[in-house]
């Protein structure tokens, strides 16, 4: 496939806050003897049943067998939760079969404890589903062959769509997501095509791919994401044989397509007062009708046509408003900037149709204000809205009480009732599993001289308490111990909010650019930053060269998640692969942690770079050293990054000396490939290990 879309790219981070930087050979302490702290006592581990014979053979082999089975329970247990939900999923189908109302149903949401998926989300994608019948869904690539004007789409013909169906076909769906985009230039020869797709037109595709920031591909979304090529008189001629679904109009009113062309769409749309089971609010909630996107992205004109269909926001107490959704779909704006008019307009028009908003006053810093709270969504402060206009209309604003919420249910006969008892016994059944899992985990981690969290913890607070130094002190005993340090350190909590986080998430990637070159960009917006460009690199790499200022991110971690050609084409296109983040690690450290570590090591070699082994906290040897004892073989990328290196840390030998314990045969081959890594004399085994 084309380099444009030949990746499937996904990546999840943890964002640490920026802490000043200061290079290993400013801090790190040369020490004699690093602090040496006694094992602290462990609790009494109570030995489950089926691990008796285990602990009586006393045998370490029989441990990492339980092990093993515990392994295998792991890999299984996402689709034992999903089994669990799936089975209240169809009570509420059966339920919402029956005419019961979403107000009716969430009186029971009391009676389930969240497992991985809130009660309101079981009960939303039970709607979705019986929804989702009303149209023509595929998983089937093939579908793409039929389809003519996909040459809309950057990158793809008609000569590179067998490719890519093959492709798909050859790549089972792994959860991960590639959205492609449009390509600057369409013509109005390709809109026909589009919509000569006369039996599919309507027919989504769910695959890997997506387009622009739409989950699924179609004629009808592409026509739709393509209108603005037209102008509004071409448009509607174009469209006027062609029936359109609320999805499709739901897309439309997502990407922000002008309500001219949107009520183009709405008059060739059958239904429009469905709910849409496309596109969902930048914080994953759902929408029950097209007015409630409409109040979404504040469209005050867009309410008012579909208004003219009978389609009104939500006002369901309770559950949720269209007041609720316009309001916490409000973006931060600092003292300095200005509110959209657009903002007030849709407030004002919302208000004065009746409608009220979930929240509560409250008071803060001796001043009072209101704490806007839909059920199951974000909370809005109107303490921060800086605009005084804006919160005097904000606390104007009627409110639905905390006592006018559903009144709930208690246990009953009933079939929900007893679906949600059924569940609750199958979630404490997993619960007992882990339970015994994390026994064996325990027993493991004692017979092999692995210290626990809490010991990592109490050591922490001791050389805290006991040096000024800590960085360098915790590097000394154990890289391990200075990656929880610091994380515990720069740990941050909640959703953050920038003007440049808004430019992101919303892809305006050229005022991304400007402001980037105008304001020095803070650590979370680096990070977020970093993480965008793998799936916009092209769109992105500008903005990152472009920083005025530039810090380091907090971590490389997302990068394990490109591919080799992905590499090769940063490399091309210049990003600089001599980038460290916050806590020194380099760029070797991510490919060591890459599914195709091997390639990407040796890409690095050919282009001359060498891995920084004198920074603090964990570097490529102690990684490749750590997945070599997990796994139980020396990991290929040795063989490729040992040659680059030629001096050698206490906490290398410390990972070598467990090698040599325990897999005596791996150390062997080790010390043949690079001799100065043999152990001599007593060399404590490290006790710490790295969270890969």
């Amino acid at each position: 496939m084309m380099k444009k879309i030949g990746f499937f790219v996904s990546c999840t981070l943890i964002i640490l806050i920026a802490i000043s930087w200061q290079t290993k050979q400013e801090t790190r302490q040369e020490i004699d003897s690093p602090p040496q702290f006694e094992r602290l006592d462990n609790s009494e581990v109570v030995i489950p049943e089926h691990l008796l014979d285990v602990e009586e053979k006393n045998s370490l082999s029989a441990l990492l067998r339980a092990k093993e089975q515990c392994d295998e329970r792991h890999l299984t247990y996402s689709d034992k939760v999903k089994s669990i939900n799936n089975s209240l999923i169809r009570a509420l189908q059966t339920e919402l079969q029956a005419g019961k109302t979403e107000t009716e149903l969430m009186a029971y949401e009391k009676q389930y404890t969240t497992f991985h998926r809130g009660f309101d989300d079981l009960l939303l994608l039970a709607r979705i589903n019986l929804e989702k019948q009303k149209y023509q869904f595929t998983r089937s690539a093939e579908i793409l062959g039929e389809w003519t004007g996909l040459s809309v789409i950057n990158g793809l013909n008609d000569e590179k769509v067998p490719q890519l169906i093959a492709d798909l076909q050859s790549n089972p769906p792994s959860g991960m997501k590639m959205f492609l985009s449009l390509k600057d230039q369409v013509s109005r020869s390709e809109i026909a095509l589009l919509l000569d797709n006369k039996e599919n037109f309507n027919t989504y595709l769910e695959s890997p791919l997506g387009i622009e920031d739409v989950s699924v591909i179609s004629p009808s979304v592409l026509v739709i994401l393509t209108a603005t090529r037209l102008d509004v008189q071409e448009f509607q001629q174009a469209i006027a044989q062609h029936n359109f679904t609320v999805n499709d109009v739901a897309v439309a009113i997502h990407s922000e397509l002008p309500v001219e062309y949107i009520s183009a769409v709405l008059q060739q749309t059958q239904s429009p007062e469905a709910i849409p089971v496309l596109m969902r609010g930048p914080f994953n909630e759902a929408f029950f009708n097209l007015a409630d996107m409409a109040a979404a992205k504040h469209n005050t004109r867009l309410l008012q046509l579909l208004a003219t269909y009978g389609v009104t926001p939500s006002d369901k107490p309770g559950i949720v408003t269209g007041l609720d959704i316009a309001i916490v779909n409000m973006k931060f704006y600092s003292a300095t900037q200005s509110y959209p008019d657009e903002y007030f307009e849709t407030l004002v028009y919302l208000k004065g149709k009746g409608y009220r908003a979930h929240g509560e006053t409250v008071q803060f810093d001796g001043a009072s204000g209101i704490r806007f709270s839909p059920p199951h969504n974000k909370s809005q402060w109107s303490s921060t809205v800086s605009d005084p206009e804006l919160k005097k209309l904000l606390e104007s604003i009627e409110l639905i009480s905390v006592g006018e919420r559903i009144p709930q249910l208690k246990p009953d006969n009933s079939a929900l009732s007893n679906a949600i008892a059924v569940a609750k016994d199958k979630r404490q059944e997993l619960k007992r599993e882990g339970e015994q899992c994390a026994a064996t985990e325990r027993l493991l981690r004692d017979r092999e001289g692995f210290a626990d969290f809490e010991e990592a913890r109490e050591i922490i607070k001791r050389i805290e308490a006991d040096y000024g130094e800590v960085a360098g002190q915790l590097h000394q005993i154990d890289p391990a111990l200075y990656v929880i340090w610091y994380e515990q350190k720069n740990h941050r909590v909640g959703r953050s909010e920038s003007v440049f986080l808004n430019l992101l998430r919303d892809k305006q990637f050229q005022q991304a650019l400007e402001y980037s070159t105008a304001h020095p960009l803070t650590t979370v917006e680096t990070d977020a930053l970093l993480r965008a460009m793998l799936s916009n690199f092209d769109e992105l790499l500008s903005v990152w060269q472009a920083r005025v200022m530039p810090a380091a991110p907090s971590s490389l971690e997302a990068l394990k998640y490109l591919k080799l050609e992905q590499w090769q084409y940063w490399y091309e296109q210049g990003f600089d692969f001599n980038l460290h983040d916050q806590q020194g690690r380099d760029v070797f450290v991510a490919a060591a942690l890459s599914q195709g570590a091997v390639n990407v090591i040796s890409f690095f070699h050919e282009k001359g770079l060498k891995p920084q082994t004198q920074e603090l906290g964990p570097d490529v040897i102690d990684v490749l050293l750590e997945l070599s004892y997990r796994d139980g073989k020396l990991h290929p990328a040795l063989a490729t990054v040992l040659p680059l290196v030629n001096e050698f840390e206490p906490n290398h030998y410390a990972r070598v000396s467990r090698l040599k314990q325990f897999y005596p045969g791996e150390y062997t081959a080790l010390v043949t490939m690079k001799p100065a890594l043999e152990v001599k004399g007593d060399v404590p085994m490290n006790r710490f290990r790295l969270r890969l």
